[in-house]
């Protein structure tokens, strides 16, 4: 598989209806490729940007922050609203779903959006000692050696060997930079989130807790939400098990508000 061809980002469809499509954190547009088709086949235009530092290798992604990360989807954000579109949608898988709750927050004309395995919170007493580790290493052993998808054929795809070869280590730097953002995100953006909002949660994720999603629930102040509990799909759920009933709930969640 050529790595640097599959991790492009991509702008498809030609509809006035947009969804801005957002990837997770060591991640990039391949694992929200099969999201995006389908929403294109729904009549929806999808713009999935790759955020600084993703798609090359741990050293690249030291450089960043989350700061780096929003300014990059801040400035896709701008140039999607300066073409005047009829709606704009945004949905994203884990770090790219709490972006996806930071940006209905910051733009209030988002018409919905539909966070996936989105964090608001990490349940790991670990967590504690990052920002100490974090001034003594830059980098510490990645716990593991496959990405949390139930299904083995996904699992086993050579993209994800190759994305684990290349991030074989966790960048603790960003990863702090990451957990500022989210609470950030817990604190200050939720209870400025009043669009309708679909909260997809896979049960089985052994990243994103999945009492994150009754969080989220709680805490927007949308009259218009719902969570969606993906039963059989581990944290890459867009490309996991329930990864078709994940496409067809946002499409007719975006739908309706087309």
């Amino acid at each position: 598989m050529d790595y640097e061809e599959a991790v492009k980002p991509f702008d498809i469809g030609s509809s006035k209806n947009i969804v801005l499509l957002l990837h997770g954190y060591t991640g990039s547009p391949y694992e929200i490729r099969d999201l995006a088709n389908y929403l294109v086949k729904r009549g929806f235009r999808v713009v999935a940007p790759l955020l600084p530092g993703h798609g090359e290798d741990k050293e690249a992604l030291r450089q960043t922050t989350w700061k780096d990360w929003w300014s990059h989807i801040k400035f896709t954000l701008n140039a999607i609203f300066s073409q005047d579109p009829e709606n704009v949608f945004v949905s994203g898988l884990s770090m790219g779903g709490a972006f996806t709750l930071y940006a209905a927050a910051q733009y209030p004309q988002i018409k919905a959006i539909a966070p996936i395995c989105a964090p608001v919170f990490i349940k790991s007493k670990l967590l504690l000692l990052l920002p100490i580790l974090s001034r003594i290493f830059t980098y510490i052993p990645l716990l593991g050696n496959e990405i949390d998808i139930q299904d083995p054929k996904a699992r086993n795809d050579p993209f994800f060997a190759e994305q684990l070869k290349r991030y074989n280590k966790i960048v603790l730097p960003t990863v702090v930079s990451l957990l500022d953002l989210l609470k950030k995100i817990k604190t200050e953006e939720l209870q400025h989130i009043a669009q309708p909002i679909l909260i997809c949660q896979a049960k089985k994720d052994r990243v994103v807790h999945p009492s994150n999603a009754t969080y989220i629930f709680e805490h927007v102040i949308s009259l218009e939400k719902k969570i969606l509990w993906l039963e059989h799909s581990g944290h890459v759920a867009t490309m996991d098990l329930d990864k078709e009933v994940l496409f067809t709930a946002i499409g007719d969640f975006f739908t309706r508000f087309s």
